[in-house]
């Protein structure tokens, strides 16, 4: 399947992200998962009213509400997390909303399948591997680490 999509990459010097152009001025295209990755972890995901009790309180993008893609919410929950003490089960939820947020990877093809692992590496990060297997003789895997409201996605294969 090929797949494109607006490049957004990562601008250091300012801390954000922006779309990426070519020296011609034109948007950039990316046809690997690094925007998709970018897009689906770094949106946040509607809270349910178990996780959020408040309802204006529960974030989320607002084009859910009128997507046609039935029981699709865009984003994860790891804006949950933002307050969260770095622990073995804080660790277990940015698993568990990472694996959520790119199940739509496997819905739409581009995976077969997605394994996602994670670890604490002190003092204050959390690193996480993730392997969308694209056909039984590929897989591309990225690390993904976060700390202190900072992010790092890098492809190791």
């Amino acid at each position: 399947m090929t797949k494109r999509a607006i490049k957004i990459s990562y601008i250091e010097d300012e801390k954000l992200f922006d779309i990426a152009l070519d020296s011609d001025g034109d948007l950039e295209n990316d046809d690997t998962f690094y925007t998709d990755i970018l897009v689906s972890l770094m949106t946040d995901k509607r809270a349910v009213s178990s996780q959020v009790t408040t309802p204006n309180r529960r974030r989320g993008w607002y084009g859910d509400l009128v997507s046609p893609l039935l029981n699709y919410q865009l984003g994860s929950w790891w804006w949950l997390t933002e307050q969260a003490r770095l622990n073995s089960d804080t660790v277990k939820n940015m698993i568990a909303y990472t694996r959520d947020a790119l199940k739509w990877f496997t819905t739409v093809n581009y995976a077969t399948s997605i394994t996602v692992i994670g670890k604490m590496v002190r003092p204050e990060n959390i690193e996480l591997k993730v392997s969308f297997n694209i056909r039984a003789d590929r897989v591309i895997n990225y690390t993904i680490t976060i700390w202190n409201n900072t992010f790092q996605l890098q492809q190791t294969s």
